[in-house]
């Protein structure tokens, strides 16, 4: 079911984007998943998404418009929602229209997650000035454990 999902997730093929033309959300501007290891993955509405190691300048990097399907990714997030702190160490926030600001919260599982960032393998675009994203991608997988 989560491979099905997943699909949907990538082809950016969902219920959402067919009634929305330009795929995006009007509940939410952002959604980002903080990984335990120091990494910071953010999804756009445009299906856009950013990943940053850190906070150093150019050691990020992106990929294109309609990567992800970001309603189904939201509401996947809203489904995963947990108010306690779990084992798995990834938090996600949203952030909604017309907030500067949010608080990140658990999900009851982060498997979702491991198969997107897994999925971006060898299709990151560093950040203009960056030297040193794939360097960090290779010394600090954004989930370090993979065989979880």
């Amino acid at each position: 079911m989560i491979a099905l999902f997943l699909v949907v997730l990538l082809s950016g093929l969902d219920a959402g984007a067919a009634s929305n033309p330009t795929g995006g959300s009007a509940q939410a501007l952002q959604i980002t998943i903080f990984i335990r290891h120091g990494w910071i993955v953010d999804f756009y509405p445009d299906g856009r998404v950013h990943a940053q190691w850190g906070s150093l300048a150019g050691d990020g990097a992106s990929l294109p418009e309609g990567t992800v399907s970001f309603d189904a990714l939201l509401a996947a997030v809203r489904r995963l929602r947990v108010e306690t702190k779990t084992d798995h160490g990834t938090q996600v926030a949203v952030l909604g229209a017309g907030e500067t600001s949010t608080t990140a919260f658990y999900v009851s599982d982060d498997t979702l997650f491991r198969y997107l960032t897994a999925s971006f393998s060898g299709k990151w675009k560093r950040d203009a000035g960056g030297t040193r994203f794939h360097e960090l991608l290779r010394i600090h997988p954004i989930y370090a454990d993979e065989n979880k």
